[in-house]
């Protein structure tokens, strides 16, 4: 089952692989639907619900993984945007088309088998690919180019009850991922304002003073400096024998590697993060 939150991440999916594996340009016009625009993504999305309508104008707002039913001709329609391999689908889609054709140049697709792009039609990730390298296709005239590709290319306008259900359904999920999102960038600043900061002896010595043991390659505290507060007690319990990075310039610290025993601020983002999901689910 893929509700419209699943279909978006798969169309972003197979736009990166077909922009950067097949070196396809997404176009955006009245046939053609670029998922990167957000009223053509609403479009794909309201495609695979049409497919997979409840009724005359009725969706429940999933699409399916299934096998349709047989079509007039005898051939059937497969996965989520229900791909018929009719012979200018398949030979496009593998990149089989005579010397004179189009070819889509995809790399999963190329040379395969009827039957082996027909099993693959069912991975939802190759079927979403699949579905856009055809929206992209505008060959024999508009009538079968780009989104007419589907019957129900035209059943699919913004007053559609797939299109408006698409919409409804991406609006709320992005508006909830830019609310955590938004969130959690704060408590992350919060939480890293608290970190303490490193400071420097007042008085530093005028040589250099190692603080390398060559025999154990272990790096020690001068015994001189062993008492400087330089790092606040909240996490200073967590330091037992030594540090993983010193480095020394005129015998101070420039910067330190603390390795904590327990990662203090992610328990306390965890926490943070389960308050905010249980709120938002209420």
């Amino acid at each position: 089952m893929y509700n419209a939150t699943k279909l978006y991440y798969l169309l972003l999916g197979a736009t990166h692989y077909l922009e950067n594996n097949a070196g396809m340009e997404i176009k955006s016009n009245e046939l053609n639907k670029n998922p990167k625009v957000m009223e053509d993504m609403h479009s794909m999305i309201a495609l695979a619900f049409a497919e997979h309508r409840t009724g005359d104008n009725e969706t429940d707002g999933i699409a399916k993984n299934v096998r349709g039913a047989r079509n007039n001709n005898g051939s059937y329609d497969h996965g989520i945007w229900q791909i018929n391999l009719n012979q200018a689908n398949y030979t496009y889609l593998t990149s089989q088309q005579p010397s004179n054709g189009i070819n889509s140049n995809i790399p999963m697709f190329k040379g395969l088998s009827k039957r082996e792009l027909k099993d693959l039609l069912y991975d939802p990730a190759a079927n979403a690919i699949a579905a856009l390298a055809i929206v992209q296709l505008t060959a024999g005239g508009d009538e079968y180019s780009g989104i007419n590709n589907w019957s129900t290319g035209n059943l699919i306008d913004a007053n559609s009850a797939y299109y408006l259900e698409a919409k409804k359904d991406l609006t709320n999920h992005i508006g909830a991922t830019e609310w955590v999102n938004a969130r959690m960038d704060k408590k992350i600043t919060e939480s890293f304002q608290s970190i303490p900061t490193f400071q420097t002896p007042v008085t530093p010595p005028d040589i250099d003073t190692e603080f390398i043991n060559n025999e154990t390659n272990r790096i020690t505290m001068n015994e001189d400096y062993s008492n400087l507060n330089f790092i606040d007690a909240a996490v200073a319990k967590t330091i037992q024998t030594g540090y993983d990075a010193f480095k020394t310039t005129k015998g101070y610290f420039n910067k330190v590697k603390e390795k904590l025993n327990e990662p203090f601020i992610g328990d306390a983002l965890l926490k943070e993060i389960d308050f905010m999901e249980s709120n938002y689910n209420e």
